[in-house]
């Protein structure tokens, strides 16, 4: 199963996009976004970033990448993602972040 599956199947609310293009058209569209899963990896995901930031300043932005990009995933965090995770994910780690996020209790992970 998918990603966006998975957290569907939790209760959670999807809006899925391709590409980063898709990804701040659905920022734009979509004003109660509460929390951001961006792949580090995807073309253009600073755009993603950084349109996130300034049009939905309180969503929690929680950064995807493999081991050996993880310079990406220390950019992210210098453009404002709060914490990111390293591919193989673990779904109910994902489901952990997003969970404390929504309930105010993550901590920036560094």
């Amino acid at each position: 199963m998918s990603l966006s599956e998975l957290l569907r199947d939790e209760g959670y609310r999807v809006v899925e996009a391709a590409d980063s293009g898709a990804a701040v058209s659905q920022i734009s569209r979509v004003q109660d976004i509460k929390v951001i899963l961006a792949d580090l990896e995807m073309p253009s995901w600073t755009a993603v970033i950084k349109h996130a930031r300034a049009n939905l300043p309180e969503s929690f932005i929680l950064g995807m990448v493999r081991y050996g990009a993880l310079s990406n995933a220390l950019e992210a965090q210098q453009l404002g993602a709060h914490a990111y995770l390293i591919k193989p994910l673990s779904f109910n780690e994902v489901n952990q972040w997003i969970r404390r996020s929504l309930t105010g209790q993550s901590q920036i992970k560094t």
